[in-house]
């Protein structure tokens, strides 16, 4: 939402741009943990969200009326309604929220495992799968397979209405030579008994993906990659 309004911090990858942190300033002065330093800005986003919430909106609903409010043209739906959290089981911290492994602990943990909590019961929100229904192209960012797309792929209905989606589906690999562009992922992929590489990008995705986007230093792996049924893009 930040990046359509043009608000993105580019910098940091997350929140917004010429950002302040009085009020976690003052929440320290208190003796409250802030080590999720969310911006004053940011904040805002998520205050007025939880009392659109809390006042009897769905998630999409009070999305679109946080969208409008930042004159957002495109249309923005989350994946569900309903609630849905990843946590990550370590060896030496239990089993710990997403947010606390990465930002708190700062990925050091050892990752034996992830668990999509409310995945199953979970439910499109409308007009998500009509929305790949009537796409031209479905496009899944270079985003991390395991704790940014895993969740919506964890969705049962979403996952399947890949699947029969007529428009094809193209992934831009997060992967290049094995290391992610950013975060976690190869560190979480290893826990889960995966090998960090861009071929199996291809492989977590192949029930769906038509096409699937490479850094030229992945051109080594193009015929595995093909032999999944996958075209390869350079």
């Amino acid at each position: 939402m930040y990046l359509l309004a043009g608000i993105l911090d580019w910098k940091r990858g997350w929140g917004v741009k010429k950002e302040t942190f009085n009020m976690l300033k003052t929440l320290r002065k208190y003796g409250v943990e802030t080590w999720f330093r969310l911006g004053d800005r940011d904040l805002a986003t998520h205050l007025y969200r939880t009392r659109l919430m809390a006042q009897g909106l769905k998630l999409a609903e009070a999305t679109q009326k946080l969208a409008e409010g930042l004159r957002v043209k495109a249309r923005i739906i989350p994946a569900t309604n309903s609630p849905l959290q990843t946590y990550i089981k370590t060896a030496d911290s239990g089993v710990i929220h997403l947010q606390e492994f990465w930002v708190k602990m700062k990925a050091k943990p050892k990752v034996l495992g992830v668990e999509y909590r409310g995945a199953r019961k979970a439910k499109p929100a409308p007009g998500v799968t009509q929305a790949i229904r009537k796409a031209e192209a479905v496009i899944i960012p270079p985003a991390n397979p395991i704790t940014s797309i895993g969740p919506t792929l964890a969705i049962p209905a979403v996952k399947e209405a890949l699947k029969r989606a007529e428009a094809p589906v193209i992934a831009v690999s997060p992967l290049i030579g094995g290391k992610p562009f950013s975060g976690p992922a190869g560190k979480l992929m290893e826990g889960l008994g995966l090998k960090p590489s861009t071929l199996t990008i291809a492989q977590l995705y192949r029930e769906f993906l038509d096409i699937l986007v490479v850094d030229r230093v992945d051109t080594k792996l193009k015929e595995q990659i093909e032999n999944l049924d996958v075209k390869c893009m350079i």
